[in-house]
């Protein structure tokens, strides 16, 4: 079997291991500088950065809900963009600290977050469904002394938006107006009650007493009465947007990763002094060939 290989080609690759090991002994302390700088300046870049920090808040609305829920979170997402801090904080009802220290605010359905945690495709009706009605707003901000703050401001937005003093105020005087007939129905229903029952008749009558009609059935409609106005003032109670789990800090930094911090500076530092290397070289291969001309 006839090989093809050049000697030359060994001795070409040889030449240049010893080449590299040599630039790399010649280099050593700018090469050992650079890796010392790499190795400490992530950690105190990290410790020094500012960091953003994730937390979860559960909330679920029988009113403001589907797509009208997921807009008006993107409208504060806007102002957040923006940096429009004053539309912020009025909206919020919240400080001129805490407004600037709020870098995203996302939204999803708890059943879209929950698929999308666990990478499963989400059909696309079931992402806009207008009856999903349990949302996970995710807050990302610069300090997380802010959330008690953040999540009364979000639920004092959530009740006094444009959309809900339209719709709500509306749907809550509807569901009001029926509780008040309701009231007065069982008004009527007590008094009739009451006058209904055992009459003294003539006392030549065959019977002293008797009685003239049965009450049972007048408690049963108080009861189906009650009933409905439990079920509106239930309605009324679900149409505000209520908190289910409140947001819970998270020690962890979301951003800055101290792992990716530390590899980034190190190569940055280590790729810096390749190209100084490199330049030095090229200037003393120029001054040399100056030298023989």
């Amino acid at each position: 079997m006839h090989n093809n290989k050049n000697p030359s080609e060994d001795f070409d690759l040889y030449d240049l291991l010893i080449t590299i090991k040599n630039k790399i002994y010649k280099w050593r302390v700018l090469l050992i500088i650079a890796l010392i700088l790499g190795v400490t300046s992530g950690p105190i870049i990290y410790h020094f950065s500012s960091k953003t920090y994730l937390s979860r808040l559960l909330v679920t609305s029988n009113l403001l809900k589907g797509s009208a829920f997921i807009v008006v979170v993107d409208d504060l997402q806007r102002l957040i963009r923006e940096e429009n801090i004053d539309a912020l904080k009025k909206l919020l009802n919240v400080s001129d600290t805490t407004a600037r220290k709020i870098q995203e605010l996302r939204v999803s359905s708890s059943q879209k977050f929950v698929e999308r945690k666990l990478n499963v495709d989400i059909p696309e009706e079931v992402q806009y469904n207008d009856q999903v009605t349990n949302f996970i707003i995710e807050a990302y901000v610069s300090d997380n002394n802010i959330l008690p703050e953040l999540e009364r401001g979000l639920l004092y937005y959530f009740k006094n938006n444009y959309y809900m003093k339209e719709s709500g105020s509306r749907f809550k005087t509807e569901l009001q107006e029926e509780i008040q007939k309701i009231d007065n129905e069982l008004i009527d229903l007590d008094s009739v009650k009451k006058n209904l029952g055992i009459r003294n008749l003539p006392s030549n009558s065959k019977t002293s007493n008797i009685y003239i009609s049965d009450p049972g059935k007048i408690s049963d409609e108080v009861i189906k009465l009650y009933q409905l106005k439990m079920e509106d003032m239930d309605k009324i109670r679900k149409a505000d947007v209520r908190i289910m789990e409140n947001f819970i800090p998270n020690k962890k930094p979301f951003a800055p990763k101290l792992f990716f911090t530390v590899i980034s500076w190190f190569f940055t530092f280590m790729i810096l002094a390749v190209i100084i290397i490199a330049l030095a070289e090229l200037n003393e291969k120029l001054k040399e060939r100056e030298r023989n001309l």
